[in-house]
């Protein structure tokens, strides 16, 4: 079985959890996950997802462990 490695829009929506025009707001003030085009489709990497959401976890923990 092949992990994917980029993902689209949709894909990167339904990962996240965070909604498509969510998303699309996110890249067109220069926010959120880093993404690319490739061809002519928004395209996000899943190592970059997952950074960005640890680094979104980082800067809103509460409480202590």
């Amino acid at each position: 079985m092949i992990k994917k490695q980029y993902l689209t829009l949709k894909e990167a929506s339904d990962y996240t959890r965070i909604p498509v025009p969510t998303l699309r707001l996110f890249r067109s003030q220069g926010r959120g996950p880093e993404s690319f085009l490739l061809g002519n489709r928004v395209t996000y990497e899943v190592g970059k997802l997952q950074a960005w959401i640890e680094s979104q976890k980082a800067g809103s923990l509460r409480g202590s462990a």
